[in-house]
């Protein structure tokens, strides 16, 4: 998989592309990991795609954990495949970040295998000025505990989609 802790930026009009697969057996192998870190474009768009493993729990698609993800001028797409043997498989998690764009950008969040989970660790935003909110699920959306998370855009539509499971 791929981990990142620190700062991914494109200044210009290039987009960024971060993707990663986990091909491990252990627990806690997710494809992308963004731990206290940040991806940043000013104009172009932001992609990002991971697919955990197989063996062990917690192994999600991509784990966002207190980070931002930022378009100024561009979309963002996260797509997570959550395969692990957990019972309760992760395609995209998310805990106590931020991803938001500005200007026309949209933002889709799709798990391709696994739930979507926004944990109570603290709240997490998803803003949009005039684009688009997409999240798709394969199965569930959680979003569990006390801790509020919000969805804002200001002209575009919210959609939330769970395939196989409730909306929590």
């Amino acid at each position: 998989g791929v981990e990142i802790s620190g700062n991914v930026n494109s200044l210009g009009t290039g987009s960024v592309t971060i993707s990663g697969k986990n091909s491990g057996s252990g627990a806690a192998s997710p494809g992308i990991f963004l731990s206290s870190g940040m991806v940043n474009s000013t104009i172009g768009n932001i992609q990002i795609d991971g697919e955990g493993n197989t063996g062990g729990a917690l192994s999600e698609g991509v784990s966002i954990n207190s980070s931002s993800v930022n378009a100024t001028g561009g979309s963002i797409a996260v797509n997570g495949m959550g395969q692990d043997t957990s019972g309760a498989p992760v395609g995209v998690g998310v805990v106590n970040s931020n991803i938001q764009t500005t200007s026309l950008g949209m933002v889709n969040l799709t798990t391709l295998g696994g739930d979507f989970t926004d944990s109570d660790v603290g709240g997490s935003s998803y803003i949009t000025q005039t684009g688009t909110f997409t999240l798709n699920s394969h199965q569930g959306i959680n979003f569990s505990g006390t801790a509020v998370s919000t969805i804002a855009t200001t002209l575009g539509p919210a959609n939330l989609t769970a395939q196989a499971a409730d909306i929590i």
